[in-house]
């Protein structure tokens, strides 16, 4: 009864006459949470032109100034997406007022299912000259209130598509939990985005195993797609499979694309991070990447799927392991030496956790070897040289440093060796590079768990999966402020702290102090990278405090040079192996306590 008088109200006061401030036409919506209406369903009524604004049409859409305002700690269920139509602008943003940390959530909109499954999209700009606004709201694409909610996860959530065109502009929102990708540009075809403009917004969890593969987990999906301004500021990305951006083999441009200012946490970048495809050469631009924190990016390392890395040829360098082409952080077709994108590329740092340094030397047999006078692929040479025509520096334009963010997920290591893991012998996976898993295939389809990707469904819980959070964690818990091994408060571009300014810089990192956990067994990684030249990195757990020795020898036992002989507290290490002044062969390493050794092979290719 409480729940029938409460849509009674509200169907009521949706129908009530509407006072128009500073020339918006406001539609006040109050939380839905019980009453069995849909957010969706209200805004296509409305936009119809079937609800009370009669058959004339919906006047206040076709004048661009009607406004959805949606209530603090309001709830917002969503079952179909709703489809604009030309020249029609959808905005919906929250109440206005002050919002008090730990207590106060930003309006929830949420993916509600229908016969068990959630809408694969909430929005389609599918007609000309769309425009969507969304302002201080989280979106999820699954009830998080629902036990087993994420299992059935769809696509993802705003689509420009084929048929239509428009802009959309995102500010101060949290979004996030998609299988597939969080917004998509030109699903089925090539279509034409204006402006896209996120700024001030986290963007979490992209991609789910239960539902697709390794190759889907994205921010933003272009595919053919013309885009006249792309504009990423002060954003925060968290926990993805596959890219943040993808343009991949685009048959249409980038006119101008600015990525500054953002914090990018946890990404497994299976197949880049930055993929962009087609940027003009010719255009105005600009074309910046500035300001930056990458805090384990690539987490996984590159796709070695020979049959997915034969599709990478925006870069032409190859892979020297396969002779596929090389998956690098960042990546734009080449442009002739007549044309040159106005790369501004500065003031980026990035850095590798003790765990992104541990999945880094597991997974080094399998992966690609980049060009030996570096340790990361985060640029492309053809990118390289446009930036030093521009006059930028590439070796200032990304810099390593030790960072330890306040309160972020785990990087997702689990996932990580599962995938590295052979898949053909069906016994239970131990994480320890001998059990089921993927088998470095990118596994799994549309509504068909990847192989071995084990639900634990006493826990509600996918084994290998991400941590994932739940919405008002990002509002109460999560922090992605740092220390770092240098001041980074002001080192930005503008004078600003690095990285999203939305955190803080909290001061410089001890020696001391570590962003992960102590490791609790022995362990020695494979050196990075492998086959090497002349350097290589080495990196080790020590379980508790003891003596601990390093050293390096020959095919025929002789001992060509110790690395580390001293007392370790418990921990994980990482050494670098100078090898200029040796041969080319087959070297073995060596991890001695008093406990146990550990042994392992490396190559050295002059």
């Amino acid at each position: 009864m409480k729940n029938a008088l409460r849509s009674l109200w509200l169907i009521l006061f949706l129908v009530m006459p509407l006072r128009v401030f500073a020339q918006e036409d406001t539609c006040n919506v109050p939380d839905l949470y019980g009453t069995n209406l849909f957010l969706n369903a209200i805004i296509a009524a409305d936009t119809a032109g079937t609800g009370w604004k009669g058959a004339s049409g919906a006047t206040a859409w076709q004048n661009h100034t009607r406004v959805y305002v949606l209530q603090k700690n309001g709830m917002y269920p969503w079952n179909a997406a709703v489809q604009l139509r030309t020249n029609r602008k959808l905005v919906i943003r929250a109440a206005q007022g002050n919002y008090v940390p730990g207590g106060d959530w930003k309006p929830q909109i949420y993916g509600y299912p229908v016969a068990g499954t959630p809408p694969g999209r909430i929005i389609n700009l599918n007609q000309l000259n769309d425009t969507l606004i969304l302002k201080n709201l989280s979106i999820c694409g699954v009830d998080e209130s629902q036990l087993g909610a994420i299992d059935k996860v769809q696509g993802n959530l705003i689509e420009i598509q084929s048929t239509g065109s428009g802009s959309i502009f995102i500010d101060s929102c949290v979004i996030k939990t998609i299988n597939g990708q969080l917004m998509q540009i030109g699903a089925s075809g090539a279509c034409h985005a204006n402006t896209i403009r996120i700024t001030n917004s986290i963007y979490a969890d992209m991609g789910f195993l239960g539902q697709s593969n390794l190759g889907a987990g994205r921010g933003i999906d272009l595919r053919n797609s013309e885009v006249d301004s792309l504009d990423i500021n002060n954003c925060t990305f968290v926990n993805f499979q596959d890219r943040i951006v993808r343009h991949l083999l685009s048959l249409q441009p980038i006119h101008s694309f600015k990525f500054n200012h953002n914090t990018v946490l946890n990404g497994m970048s299976y197949c880049g991070t930055l993929s962009l495809g087609w940027v003009d050469s010719v255009g105005n631009g600009p074309f910046e990447i500035k300001d930056n924190l990458f805090v384990d990016n690539f987490a996984m390392g590159p796709d070695t799927d020979l049959v997915r890395q034969s599709e990478f040829t925006d870069n032409p360098e190859n892979d020297l392991r396969n002779g596929k082409s090389l998956i690098t952080w960042i990546c734009a077709r080449p442009n002739t030496s007549n044309h040159v994108t106005p790369w501004v590329i500065s003031n980026n740092y990035y850095s590798i956790s003790d765990s992104g340094a541990a999945m880094r030397a597991l997974t080094a047999p399998y992966l690609y070897v980049p060009n030996p006078s570096t340790t990361e692929p985060i640029m492309p040479a053809d990118m390289k040289r446009q930036l030093k025509a521009n006059g930028g520096d590439t070796v200032l334009a990304f810099q390593k440093v030790r960072v330890a963010p306040t309160n972020v997920p785990p990087l997702m290591t689990k996932l990580i060796r599962w995938y590295f893991a052979p898949a053909s012998d069906g016994s239970p996976a131990d994480l320890t590079n001998t059990g089921a898993g993927a088998g470095r295939l990118k596994t799994g389809s549309s509504g068909t768990p990847a192989s071995h990707f084990i639900h634990d469904v006493t826990n509600n819980v996918w084994v290998y999966d991400m941590k994932r959070q739940v919405t008002p964690w990002y509002y109460d818990s999560f922090d992605a402020g740092y220390k770092a091994s240098i001041d980074l408060s002001a080192a930005a571009s503008d004078g600003k702290v690095v990285g999203s300014k939305m955190w803080s810089f909290k001061g410089i990192l001890t020696s001391v102090e570590k962003s992960d956990a102590a490791p609790t067994r022995y362990s020695l990684g494979q050196n990075y990278p492998n086959p090497f030249n002349p350097s290589t990195k080495i990196a080790y757990g020590v379980a508790k405090q003891t003596n601990v020795k390093l050293e390096v020898f020959d095919i025929l036992g002789r001992k060509i040079a110790t690395l580390v002989n001293e007392s370790k507290n418990a921990g994980s290490y990482s050494v670098e192996f100078d090898a200029s002044k040796i041969v080319s062969g087959v070297y073995i390493y060596r991890l001695s306590t008093p406990e146990l050794t550990i042994s392992k092979k490396m190559m050295l290719v002059k």
